[in-house]
């Protein structure tokens, strides 16, 4: 059996094309890609997972683990994510780094950097 591995950077949104992005993986017939700076966007009451929008799009399973929570400054929570043709059976994160990330706008909350096992 040949499997299909893909690797994306969507910059937290990627414009809110998750259809567009899910477009692309099913073009390549991607079976299961790593997605770097996902994010879950706040809007008032309202959130909205990309990587979630992304594998309903797909029919595909997923799990995501936040790196950092950068609200009440930003309205955002960035992390790493796998989308999945297959069932995820199993998943774990490990802390990477101690060290809280900073930015221009302040020190982000570390949830426990980037990761996904």
């Amino acid at each position: 059996m040949d499997i299909t591995l893909g690797s994306w950077n969507i910059w937290i949104k990627n414009n809110g094309d998750f259809k567009g992005i899910a477009k692309v993986i099913r073009d390549h017939r991607i079976d299961i890609i790593g997605i770097q700076e996902a994010g879950i966007l706040f809007n008032g009451r309202e959130s909205e997972n990309s990587v979630e929008h992304i594998a309903k799009e797909l029919g595909y399973f997923f799990v995501f683990y936040p790196a950092c929570d950068a609200r009440p400054r930003q309205p955002w929570i960035v992390g790493n994510a796998i989308i999945s043709r297959f069932p995820i059976i199993q998943s774990g994160s490990h802390r990477l780094n101690a060290f809280p990330l900073k930015y221009p706008w302040g020190q982000a909350q570390p949830n426990t950097q980037p990761k996904i096992a």
